[in-house]
Parts: structure tokens; C-alpha cells; sequence
């Protein structure tokens, strides 16, 4: 690599300056810069009297729910517009604002400092943030943005302001930032934003991952001084693929991107088109392309893509988020669902894979020594939830009438987790009939290889 494109290295070439970034969301970008600023300001260390404390409590508890409201309404948009990983971010941001720790330091910084509500809930969510962001994780240093964005949307609505998040555009731009949050990237109007750059960020960040949903070109860890010298006479190129940042670029240079953002959409195009054509190589071998599914939200992009079946489709979404483990009804409807998305191509569905890092408070189980190889998987639906687990089996057997499904243990370790569970298949085949409830009994039934006793 030619090393004068080194992060944060500019070179000039007549009048054009080029910079590195890290490239984060593909595609190009050609258009006039606009500084992106802070749209709420951090809030004072406001002191209260003592006789305020009542008050401020419940103004922070009001906040706090209009807060849930607006991120359930954002979530509910998004899952319209986009892939589910990316609405799946403001639910997080709802666990962070239902957070019981984060709600009872915040109101102890107002009952015993007598600090304003507006500065106590940012308090607390900020040390919940330097928390994350000094972990060697960079996956976890990452979510110190979300517990940042969640605080400005409760200071926010205690300032009485709903979250306009401002500058206001007017005509196409590319967006400069520090920072953008994911509730700013959510909100970004796609008619006139073409594209941005931040200073900070990966390509994990949550706002990484909506710019690659929202098919806006963008790169993370611009040099300083792009900020300060940017104006917004300025013309700019960027370019999501490489990271390039190119600010009043020659003719020659701007008229190549041209080219490169045409060949770029006509190979998008081509794809959309050829979606249909079976993945089958010049010699006869077939290769067969499945979705991988965390939910229902994406059954259109399923028949959309030419995806021939579905080759995971995990059922935990059903066990989070809820204050009740989901019947058999409930799980048959989510199944029957995908099995006529997927006009009886084959389905395999994983059963519950919940243990490690995705223990749900409906099990109540303790901390164990070593989670990942713990109570999990299909030893959990075996020793502890049965009644879980059976109701999970009897739904699958009923939606296996409606095409080709397969049911896939995760987590299996022995031989006699196999046996066992065939052996609850077959005493449901019995319930079922008594039931007079229609079902298959042609499922197949397979493992996920991935413990070290497997």
C-alpha cells in the first residue's frame, strides 16, 4: 500500500487535498460539505433545594417514559424501513433507558446531592459510559455511544424538547460530524444526505451499521484537521470503499469517481436483476444460497434476495423483551409465518439457544462459572424448561404441514441428548393426534456442531 495514504496523511495535488478514514458503509459520494454540530448541549450542574427533590423525581420518572415512547416509535419506523439488525439497535437503547441501576443512581444523585434532574440522569448514564468505553472490547467500548445517546434523549425531554434533532439541510450534502449518534443517523433525511463522516467510530458502531442499512456511503476516524478547515463552499468526495476523502477535486479526478459510482450502481442493478438465477458454477456444481433470520422482520428482503430456503432461523427474539415465555400458539403462528414466506423451500429452525451471553430474567438461573458451557442449549431445554421445549417441538411439528421444515438442536455435546429428544418427538406425535391437531411427521432433525465434547 502506497504509504502516503496513511490514516489522517493529506497530500495535496494542485488544488484538491486527499485524506484517509476508515471506510465503514460502501459507495461514493460527490456534493458540497456541511458541518454537522452538537445538537443539545451537555446540562449544567444545576443544585436544587430540598423541597425541589419530589418534583424533579417525577419530572426525571415522565421523562423516562416519553423517552421509552419515542425509541418504541423509532424502533416501529425503522423495522418498516430496514433490516431488523439495524431496528434491533433502539431496542437496546430501551433496555438502557428501562435500566433499573442506571433510574436508581440517577435519583440518588438528586436525593442526596440535590443535582437537577437533567444533570443527575447524565451523571449516571456517563459513568455507565466510561465504564464501557475504557473496556479492552471494542465491541463493548462501542456501546458507550448508545448509553450517551440515550442520556441526551432523557435531558432532551426534560428540557421539554422532543428530540428535533437540528440542522436543518436545504439542499443535498455531505454530512461532517465529531460524532453522530445512532438516533441522529436514524433521522437523517436520505433525500438530502448523501453521505457522512465522523471522527469517531468503527465499523462495529451501531451508526456504522444504520449507514450500511441506509445505503449512505460514510467513513469514521477523519483527521481533526478536515474539521478545521472545512467550509461549505467546499466539494468533496467520499469514498465509503476506501476511506478517501478528496476535498476540491480536479476535474479529471471527480469525472473518474463519476464513472466508479455508475459501474458501482450498475453491479447493484446487475444483482437485483440476476437475484432469480440459480448460484451454479460453469461446470454443473450448485451451491445453495440460504438466508440466516433473526426474526419475521425480514421475510420480504427473503423473497426478494432469491434465497433458496432458509438455513437459520433463530427463535430467541420470542424469549426477550417479554414478561411471559411464549406458548405453543404464539410460536405456531411465528412458524406458520415462515414456512408460507418460504413457498416449501427448505426452513431449518434452531431451537432455543439461550445460556451464555443470552440468559433471559424469565429462567431467573444464577451467574455460572463458565456460561458458555454451562446449563445451555439443549441441555437447558432438557432439564429445565421441558414445558418450554415441548410447547417449542409440538408448534414446529404443526408448522411442518406447510413445507419443508427442519429442527436443529443447538449446543449438543452427547449422543443422548440426541435420543432423548427423539424420544419427546415421538411422545408429542401421540399428543398431537389426541389433540386432532394436523401436523408433520417428516421433519428432519439435526445438530449445530460446536462444542468441544461434540
Amino acid at each position: 500500500m502506497d504509504n502516503s495514504f496513511r490514516m489522517g496523511k493529506a497530500i495535496a495535488v494542485g488544488q484538491e487535498k486527499i485524506f484517509t478514514a476508515l471506510p465503514v458503509s460502501p459507495g461514493v459520494a460527490i456534493g458540497r460539505a456541511f458541518r454537522y454540530g452538537a445538537v443539545s448541549a451537555e446540562p449544567e450542574k444545576r443544585i436544587i433545594r430540598p423541597e425541589e427533590v419530589q418534583s424533579e423525581l417525577e419530572a426525571l420518572n415522565l421523562a423516562i417514559e416519553y423517552t421509552k415512547q419515542d425509541i418504541s416509535k423509532l424502533h416501529g419506523d425503522l423495522k418498516q424501513k430496514l433490516d431488523s439488525e439495524s431496528a434491533e439497535i433502539f431496542n437496546a437503547h430501551l433496555m438502557i433507558v428501562s435500566d433499573p441501576g442506571l433510574l436508581k443512581d440517577a435519583r440518588k444523585l438528586v436525593e442526596q446531592e440535590h443535582y437537577g434532574a437533567e444533570y443527575a440522569f447524565f451523571a449516571a448514564a456517563s459513568r455507565y459510559a466510561r465504564v464501557l468505553s475504557e473496556m479492552p472490547d471494542e465491541y463493548f467500548r462501542e456501546r458507550a455511544s448508545d448509553v450517551r445517546d440515550v442520556a441526551m434523549r432523557v435531558v432532551n425531554r426534560l428540557r421539554k424538547d422532543k428530540g428535533n434533532y437540528g440542522n436543518k439541510l436545504e439542499d443535498k450534502r455531505i454530512i461532517f460530524a465529531h460524532d453522530l449518534s445512532p438516533s441522529e443517523t436514524a433521522l437523517l433525511d436520505r433525500n438530502l444526505v448523501l453521505g457522512f463522516a465522523v471522527e469517531s467510530g468503527s465499523a462495529t458502531s451501531h451508526t456504522s451499521i444504520l449507514a450500511r442499512s441506509l445505503h449512505l456511503p460514510a467513513v469514521s476516524g477523519v483527521p481533526p484537521e478536515v474539521m478545521n478547515d472545512l467550509s461549505a463552499a467546499d466539494k468533496v468526495i467520499l469514498d465509503g470503499y476506501s476511506g478517501k476523502i478528496i476535498i476540491n477535486p480536479e476535474k479529471r479526478t471527480e469525472e473518474a469517481y463519476i464513472l466508479k459510482a455508475e459501474a458501482a450502481g450498475k453491479f447493484y442493478s446487475g444483482l437485483q436483476r440476476d437475484h432469480a438465477l440459480q448460484a451454479e458454477t460453469k461446470d454443473g456444481f450448485t451451491v445453495q444460497l440460504a438466508a440466516n433470520l433473526a426474526s419475521l422482520d425480514n421475510l420480504d428482503e427473503l423473497q426478494a434476495s432469491g434465497a433458496q430456503g432458509v438455513g437459520l432461523f433463530r427463535t430467541e427474539f420470542m424469549l426477550f423483551n417479554t414478561s411471559r415465555l411464549p406458548g405453543e400458539e404464539e410460536q405456531f403462528e411465528v412458524y406458520r409465518k415462515l414456512m408460507l414466506a418460504n413457498e416449501r423451500k427448505p426452513v431449518i429452525i434452531r431451537t432455543f439457544d439461550v445460556g451464555g451471553d443470552k440468559f433471559t430474567d424469565l429462567f431467573g438461573r444464577p451467574a455460572e462459572a463458565n456460561p458458555f458451557l454451562g446449563l445451555r442449549g439443549i441441555r437447558l431445554c432438557l432439564k429445565e424448561q421441558r414445558k418450554l421445549f415441548r410447547d417449542q417441538l409440538k408448534a414446529l411439528l404443526r408448522a411442518g404441514e406447510f413445507g419443508d421444515l427442519r429442527i436443529m438442536l443447538p449446543m449438543v455435546s452427547v449422543t443422548e441428548e440426541i435420543l432423548e429428544t427423539r424420544s419427546l418427538i415421538l411422545e408429542l406425535y401421540d399428543e398431537l393426534a389426541a389433540e386432532k391437531k394436523h401436523f408433520s411427521r417428516q421433519c428432519k432433525l439435526g445438530v449445530m456442531i460446536e462444542t468441544p465434547a461434540a
